[in-house]
């Protein structure tokens, strides 16, 4: 059976496509070695434009949660290939659907042993978690008595093989903790990298018609899809620039996964109460908050900060809330947290006023009912600011 599977939290579309020649050009120079030199500056820059025109030998559509194989022709092949990932939910409608970066389908790339930062980027880039479960391999009986010159080490290894599993996550993560539902719109505005600049021009992808080897033919590599030498059968990436805007709302409890965002950039946030109401009541965006991605260590950055600084959020009169941006787990996420700390429900059905010692701002509550007032007793009181721990003693008031 294969041994390389994939996983994936959100609906992904995928495609693998075989390099040929043009792979050549990563070895490391001087060497005759056939592995692939994974230390260059921009390796993600260089795939980009190898993959590009590349033949494709695999795909399959709408991917949603279940475990696909790769198949053992891709797997067995001599050619290097690169799996691509297309999210089909998660995003604008209204742009088109957009390729993730390539992830190279060798052992070196995808196990990363000598801990390159340059494929850390890559499976970042790429919203890829890589899972190995160690097998041991029985051994025939020829070799089983065969002795290993060297230490036990050699003979785990002999032993061993690796069952792989390929974890599609989301860019970015948003939780909405507050009673009611929440719009959320967000954007990117990108901006060009200097690391971006091509390390190999040679690296550009020859045209298909040249890379006709004799050694191995197309159709041999995956039997299940019929080349017919047209426009479908060779990978293109999709056209427009690579701003990101998204609007959506959110449900209580509800955990948004999207696919859109670019973690070198900043993104931009704002936030709108969404309740049940008539059509005549709009409800107001508040101040746009700038979270500094590039800060995170998601990958990108592997020196970055677990969580960044906690931001005040202003929803209403009565509804002061908080914004906690830190790192997900074991892979790496940015998960955006929208909550408020302190709720105050009056059960005494008497009008209340509430005052919050160092601060100027009244709360005013009805006593009918209804949400609960929501505080941060931050000693910040401007939308977007830092809040600044203290402690702080609550006043009430009867009207």
């Amino acid at each position: 059976r294969t041994s390389v599977h994939i996983v994936t939290e959100i609906p992904i579309k995928i495609r693998i496509v075989r390099l040929g020649k043009s792979a050549i050009n990563f070895r490391k120079k001087g060497t005759h070695s056939k592995k692939i030199d994974l230390n260059k500056k921009n390796l993600m820059k260089s795939l980009r434009k190898v993959v590009e025109g590349a033949p494709i030998v695999y795909e399959k559509d709408e991917i949603t949660g279940d475990s696909v194989p790769l198949p053992l022709d891709v797997l067995d092949s001599s050619h290097y290939h690169a799996l691509l990932i297309q999210p089909i939910a998660g995003h604008d409608e209204t742009q088109p659907k957009k390729w993730r970066d390539p992830v190279l389908l060798t052992k070196d790339f995808l196990f990363n042993p000598l801990n390159y930062r340059e494929v850390m980027r890559c499976h970042a880039l790429s919203g890829i978690t890589v899972q190995r479960e160690r097998l041991n391999v029985h051994l025939s009986k020829k070799h089983h008595n065969t002795p290993i010159a060297g230490n036990t080490k050699r003979s785990i290894l002999r032993r061993t093989a690796w069952d792989i599993t390929i974890q599609v996550v989301p860019f970015f993560l948003l939780s909405n903790s507050l009673p009611f539902p929440i719009a959320v719109r967000m954007w990117q505005i990108s901006e060009e990298d200097d690391e971006d600049v091509m390390w190999d021009e040679p690296l550009l992808p020859k045209s298909r018609w040249e890379d006709n080897d004799d050694d191995e033919e197309i159709s041999y590599i995956t039997p299940s899809i019929r080349f017919r030498r047209g426009a479908d059968d060779i990978h293109l990436s999709s056209g427009g620039n690579s701003d990101h805007y998204s609007q959506n709302k959110v449900a209580i409890g509800e955990k948004l996964r999207l696919s859109g965002i670019n973690l070198k950039e900043t993104l931009y946030i704002q936030v709108s109460q969404c309740v049940n109401a008539s059509e005549e009541v709009k409800f107001m965006w508040s101040k746009p908050m700038k979270i500094e991605l590039s800060r995170m260590r998601t990958g990108v950055n592997r020196k970055g900060l677990t969580q960044l600084p906690k931001l005040i959020l202003d929803l209403g009169d009565n509804c002061d809330c908080l914004v906690h941006v830190g790192i997900e787990g074991g892979t790496k996420v940015p998960e955006c947290t929208i909550y408020s700390p302190y709720w105050i429900m009056n059960k005494t059905g008497a009008k209340l006023e509430y005052r919050i010692a160092g601060q100027n701002k009244s709360y005013l509550d009805s006593g009918s009912g209804g949400l609960p007032i929501m505080l941060h007793g931050s000693k910040a009181m401007n939308t977007n600011e830092k809040i600044k721990d203290v402690s702080r003693e609550i006043s009430v008031i009867p009207l």
